[in-house]
């Protein structure tokens, strides 16, 4: 059997999963590498990590100490606030980042739409492989809604066509979605009740 060579988010992901291992820092996969670990047709273009906490993002910092990794605290109109510590990994960019206040961007069950980087992505948040390692994950439904909201209609569809491969939760939609993309995506898929 011939071995394949990683990919650059992979590399960069055994990065983040070995300095990470044992750790005790809770961290959440978001962006474009949480929906190919749930089989989304893809390139990621670097590879975002979330964790729950300032301190936990130093727990990472400290453990990867090689990298010489900075935290930068960014704040932005409108009240968003980020813990930031950004580097490469074999060249692929890696953003681990602690969101201290998302500064209003829609995040709730209630038909705002979750948001990948607010709280209740945590509370809906799945497990995926990675070699021996198991992730946490967004899932792909608020991976979808991020998309939505973002305009990619290229990888909306990738991550809906795994939805539909998979079979499509039309209540987990509701619950991720914001109501006017649960309208049109349940329209689009032929859900009843849209």
């Amino acid at each position: 059997m011939i071995a394949t060579a990683m990919a650059p988010w992979e590399r960069a992901l055994r990065h983040v999963t070995t300095t990470l291992d044992g750790a005790g820092a809770p961290w959440l996969i978001v962006g474009s590498v949480a929906s190919v670990l749930q089989g989304c047709e893809m390139t990621p273009r670097d590879l975002d990590i979330l964790f729950t906490s300032r301190d936990d993002l130093a727990r990472y910092a400290a453990r990867a100490a090689s990298l010489a990794l900075d935290i930068r605290e960014e704040r932005f109109p409108g009240g968003f606030e980020w813990h930031k510590a950004h580097h490469q990994v074999d060249g692929f960019t890696v953003d681990a980042v602690y969101i201290a206040s998302g500064g209003g961007i829609p995040d709730a069950p209630d038909g705002a739409g979750v948001w990948e980087g607010g709280p209740h992505t945590w509370d809906l948040a799945g497990e995926a492989r990675f070699g021996e390692f198991t992730v946490l994950v967004a899932p792909l439904e608020v991976q979808l809604e991020s998309q939505l909201r973002r305009g990619c209609e290229d990888r909306a569809q990738a991550i809906l066509a795994v939805l539909t491969r998979r079979g499509v939760d039309a209540a987990m939609l509701r619950h991720c979605l914001a109501r006017e993309h649960y309208a049109d995506v349940s329209a689009s898929l032929g859900l009843d009740g849209a």
